[in-house]
């Protein structure tokens, strides 16, 4: 061989695709069938996207042939996989030949799962197929060897070799430690109060998601491993977080200024099916409590105010979870009224466009 063979410690594929986390990656090979899943194709990041600790010692050899290995690259094994990629540097055909082989999982994962139960009813194939390229583009190549390289005109090929059971004794003790936090994590959700837990979820969400892509490569690596005990588990708590935001029952309190603000909010709250309670006490209810004081001056016959907005957020034990400030103005022609509603229709405008929980500071 005319190279050293070179070992990387991590290399973290990330995504290519701007998938937003749409239904939870939970929701693959749990409770209902999906049919008619399409083929999913190989997932290859951009060079410019990923991050090598590794590099080269050796210089390509120069050809004048596209090389033997190229055109025939070494067959899959049990113990490993190979892959091949050309472009313009020596790095970015490394990586190339690392998409290729996660492209390769890819498959595997697609073939493991066209037939598996799914968490929540009336997923579509679209979406398990974003799923699947997610779990696939986030994929971790521990120890890869770059068993040969080779130049040609300015353009780069790489032959790339994993193996299976490195990456697989990498991810599983990955998998074995998120685990143990999941555990002790929705032991403490547990003991949370609504708008505590509703708080909390994003960050557990992100953690069952992470879990579910460390199985789905791990059963891509390894198919007679049985996770039925671990994916038994992950329904249960995806079972807890849906439960927590339903039973949240929110009362909004305002005050004179805000009414226009308030009123918009409380249509983002139904459009984030959170549940809003009428009547005067707050027993048993998570409060939002809005407050405000507004400034007015006339600028050249202009009414002008800037609208300061308190915003607290109170669980039903009268506890205070987050709190979050909010300056904005109005102007009119007219009168002050007038820009008093031009400042609340930007708060909502604003609270629309970041995110109502985000922008409540939960």
């Amino acid at each position: 061989m005319d190279l050293d063979q070179m070992t990387s410690k991590t290399l973290v594929l990330p995504l290519l695709f701007p998938l937003p986390i749409r239904l939870s990656l939970l929701s693959l090979m749990l409770s209902a069938t999906i049919a008619g899943c399409k083929t999913v194709p190989p997932v290859y990041p951009s060079a410019n996207s990923l991050n090598s600790q590794s590099t080269l010692v050796t210089q390509p050899v120069q050809t004048d042939e596209v090389p033997q290995w190229v055109l025939a690259p070494p067959v899959d094994t049990a113990a490993a996989m190979y892959g091949v990629g050309e472009r313009s540097t020596l790095d970015q055909a490394k990586k190339a030949a690392l998409a290729e082989i996660a492209g390769k999982l890819g498959t595997v994962i697609q073939a493991e799962t066209a037939t598996s139960l799914s968490m929540k009813a009336g997923q579509t194939s679209e979406s398990l197929q974003e799923d699947i390229q997610a779990t696939v583009a986030s994929t971790e190549f521990s120890d890869f060897e770059v068993m040969e390289t080779a130049v040609q005109g300015g353009r780069y090929w790489v032959l790339v070799k994993v193996d299976k059971n490195t990456m697989a004794n990498r991810l599983n003790a990955k998998s074995s430690q998120l685990e143990a936090e999941l555990t002790a994590d929705f032991s403490d959700f547990a003991k949370r109060t609504s708008l505590a837990k509703v708080r909390w979820m994003p960050d557990l969400q992100t953690k069952l998601e992470q879990a579910q892509q460390y199985q789905l490569t791990l059963k891509a690596l390894s198919p007679g491993l049985d996770f039925s005990s671990l994916n038994a588990s992950a329904r249960q708590r995806q079972q807890m977080l849906d439960a927590a935001k339903q039973s949240l029952r929110i009362r909004l309190e305002h005050d004179r200024d805000t009414t226009v603000f308030a009123n918009q909010l409380k249509g983002q709250l139904s459009e984030s099916k959170l549940t809003l309670e009428q009547g005067s006490s707050r027993q048993g209810k998570s409060v939002i409590a809005i407050s405000s004081d507004a400034t007015y001056q006339e600028v050249f016959g202009d009414q002008m105010v800037k609208l300061l907005v308190d915003i607290q957020a109170i669980d039903e034990n009268g506890a205070v979870i987050a709190t979050s400030n909010h300056l904005v103005s109005g102007a009119s022609r007219t009168s002050k009224q007038a820009a008093l509603e031009q400042a609340n229709h930007k708060l909502a405008q604003a609270f629309s466009e970041q995110g109502l929980l985000q922008s409540l500071g939960l």
